[in-house]
C-alpha cells in the first residue's frame, strides 16, 4: 500500500512539472540567434499567446491579426505561436498561467484574477453615478491606469503586466417574467451573477445564483433563475434573449463594466528590447480598438432584435437611478476599507474614476 502511494505521488510531481514547463521559476525568454543579410547577428523571440475563445470568434480573430502584425513590424524579431480554445489554458486557468510563464501574453479580463488582486478591483466597481459610453468608458479606464501607478504595480507584483484595456459592454438586468425598475423589486428573486453582483443582488434581499454560464439559459427557461445581471454580447452568445422579455437600462453603460485587455509575464516583459515593447502595445492597442468596435455593432444590433422580439426596455428616472446608488455605496465603500488596509491607494483610485466618469460623460 505505502508503495502504491508513493508512485501516485511520484506521478502527480512529474505532471505538474510538465504543467509548469518542468519548473517553479519562469525561465526568462531566451533570444534565439540568427543572421541578418549582412551577417550580423539578430536576437529573434519566440512567445506563446494563449485565449479562450475559439480561433473563429470575432475578438479571437482580431487578436490573431494583432499577433501577425507584430511579427511583421518587428521584422521576424518576434515570433509568437498561438493557441486558441483554451487549448494551452482554460478560462479559470488565465491568470495563473500568464504569471506563471506558462504563456507570455494572455487575453485577459479584470474578474479572472479575483481573490488574488485588491487595487485591480477598482474595473469591478459598481457604478454609483452614470458611466460615459463604453467608448468613453475605455479611456476612462486607461487613463485610470496611468493617473494611478499602483495599479500596474499590484499587478506587477503578482508575475504579470497590463499591456492595454477596453471597457467591456456594460451590464444591466434582464429579466424573465417580471419588470424591475427599483431595488424593492428584486426582493426574493432568484438572479443570475458574478463576481461584485452576487454581493450586490444579496444585499437587496435577492437570492444571486451562481453556475457556469453555458447553464444559465436552461436556468431561466425552467425558472430556476427569474433573470441576471450580464451584458448584452454574452446574452447574444449564448442565445439567452429568446428566454429574456424584460431589460432595466442603468444609463449608458449599465451597473458595471469589466475592463478587458492584454496581460504581459512580467519576465518576459523585462526581457524585451524597448522597442519591441512599443510594437507589441501598440499592436494590442490596435487590437484593443478594433474589438471595442465589434462591441459597439453588436449592443446596437442586440438591442434591436430585442424590441423587434417585443421585449420591454425600463429606462430609468434620475430619481430611481439614485435608489439603486444607494444600494451600491455600502459595496464601494467595504472594498475602499478592505483595500486601504493592505496599504493600496483604494479611495484614491475610486475617486479619481467617479471624476474621469465626469469628464468623459
Amino acid at each position: 500500500m505505502k508503495k502504491n502511494v508513493l508512485i501516485i505521488l511520484f506521478v502527480f510531481i512529474i505532471f505538474g512539472l510538465v504543467i509548469c514547463g518542468c519548473s517553479t521559476e519562469q525561465e526568462p525568454v531566451k533570444p534565439e540567434q540568427t543572421g541578418d543579410a549582412q551577417g550580423e547577428p539578430e536576437e529573434v523571440f519566440h512567445l506563446k499567446y494563449s485565449d479562450w475563445s475559439p480561433e473563429i470568434h470575432n475578438v479571437a480573430t482580431i487578436s490573431k491579426e494583432a499577433l501577425e502584425m507584430i511579427e511583421e513590424r518587428s521584422n521576424g524579431r518576434v515570433k509568437i505561436t498561438p493557441y486558441f480554445a483554451g487549448s494551452l489554458l482554460e478560462y479559470s486557468d488565465v491568470f495563473m498561467g500568464v504569471s506563471t510563464g506558462a504563456a507570455d501574453i494572455v487575453r485577459y479580463v479584470s474578474t479572472m484574477s479575483t481573490g488574488v488582486h485588491d487595487l485591480n478591483l477598482i474595473y469591478n466597481r459598481l457604478f454609483e453615478v452614470e458611466a460615459p459610453d463604453v467608448e468613453n468608458l475605455s479611456k476612462v479606464y486607461r487613463e485610470l491606469l496611468d493617473k494611478v501607478p499602483e495599479i500596474q504595480k499590484e499587478m506587477e507584483q503578482t508575475g504579470a503586466r497590463w499591456l492595454t484595456m477596453r471597457a467591456l459592454l456594460g451590464s444591466n438586468l434582464h429579466t424573465a417574467n417580471k419588470a424591475v425598475r427599483v431595488p424593492d423589486d428584486i426582493r426574493g428573486m432568484k438572479i443570475l451573477c458574478t463576481g461584485e453582483n452576487t454581493t450586490w443582488i444579496s444585499s437587496m434581499n435577492g437570492a444571486s445564483v451562481t453556475m457556469p454560464q453555458t447553464d444559465w439559459y436552461m436556468s431561466l427557461e425552467r425558472g430556476i433563475a427569474e433573470g441576471e445581471v450580464m451584458h448584452w454580447s454574452a446574452i447574444d452568445s449564448y442565445k439567452r434573449l429568446e428566454v429574456l422579455n424584460y431589460h432595466t437600462l442603468f444609463g449608458a453603460n449599465g451597473t458595471a463594466a469589466d475592463a478587458m485587455g492584454y496581460l504581459i509575464n512580467l519576465e518576459t516583459w523585462n526581457s524585451l528590447p524597448s522597442d519591441i515593447q512599443e510594437i507589441i502595445i501598440d499592436a494590442f492597442q490596435w487590437a484593443t480598438d478594433k474589438a471595442e468596435e465589434v462591441n459597439i455593432n453588436d449592443k446596437e444590433r442586440i438591442m434591436a432584435e430585442a424590441k423587434e422580439k417585443g421585449n420591454t426596455f425600463i429606462e430609468l428616472t434620475p430619481e430611481e437611478m439614485q435608489l439603486w446608488a444607494e444600494t451600491m455605496k455600502p459595496i464601494n465603500e467595504k472594498w475602499i476599507t478592505e483595500t486601504e488596509a493592505k496599504g493600496w491607494p483604494a479611495e484614491e483610485a475610486f475617486n479619481e474614476l467617479i471624476s474621469l466618469f465626469e469628464e468623459y460623460r
